[in-house]
């Protein structure tokens, strides 16, 4: 699996662009300039299966739009996530306006829950704590994590936004902490790690899991 890390907008919150052999791609928080996205898509010859949320925050969507009129395909998020992410009251002042809605019906799923894409299959963990309808989507055969705003390197997820929950939060750390050590993560922001590295040196990832 090829993974390409955009950081993108105001707040460089990471999509990620993912890919196969066959150049089949599914792209993971398109946040910022639909119109970038869609243009390393074009470059690398790739044909968008899906459009995956983590969960609804503007920073992590507000490129959605853009992007989708030019590489239509089904957008996923979380049900809980799902009622407000294209509502008005869903920008951050002054950095992003509230995220334009695609020109689509929304994908949804509730808890946890395995998706089949095109030829790609995940695991879709429901992480809330960041927001309720924040997920993690685990990949497990590459052993890859797309962990959003739930896991960063050396840092956790912010709970003091509309709907977080820290509680809820160190629930969602105690599973992630459960997976394979040498699964990967990308994470929303910053760099990528490894769930050994961090429960070795993530206090969040650590403290809340021992906690939960």
């Amino acid at each position: 699996m090829n993974v390409e890390v955009l950081p993108l907008g105001p707040f460089a919150a990471n999509c990620h662009v993912v890919w196969d052999n066959n150049r089949n791609a599914l792209v993971i928080d398109p946040g910022f300039d639909g119109a970038h996205v869609a243009r390393v898509i074009d470059s690398s010859h790739l044909k968008v299966c899906g459009w995956l949320l983590t969960h609804g925050h503007a920073d992590h969507v507000c490129g959605l739009a853009e992007a989708y009129r030019m590489h239509p395909a089904p957008v996923y998020i979380h049900e809980k996530d799902a009622p407000w992410v294209f509502s008005e009251n869903n920008g951050i002042t002054p950095f992003y306006s509230a995220p334009e809605r695609p020109n689509c019906e929304l994908t949804t799923f509730s808890g946890t829950q395995t998706l089949e894409i095109g030829p790609f299959q995940m695991q879709a963990i429901h992480t809330p704590g960041h927001s309720p309808g924040c997920v993690c989507y685990y990949f497990q055969t590459e052993s890859i994590l797309f962990s959003g705003d739930t896991l960063f390197k050396g840092s956790a997820g912010r709970t003091d936004l509309r709907g977080g929950d820290a509680r809820a939060l160190a629930q969602s750390l105690k599973i992630l902490a459960g997976l394979p050590d040498q699964t990967e993560v990308f994470p929303g922001h910053g760099e990528s790690s490894t769930i050994a590295e961090e429960k070795a040196g993530n206090y969040f990832l650590r403290e809340f899991s021992a906690r939960a």
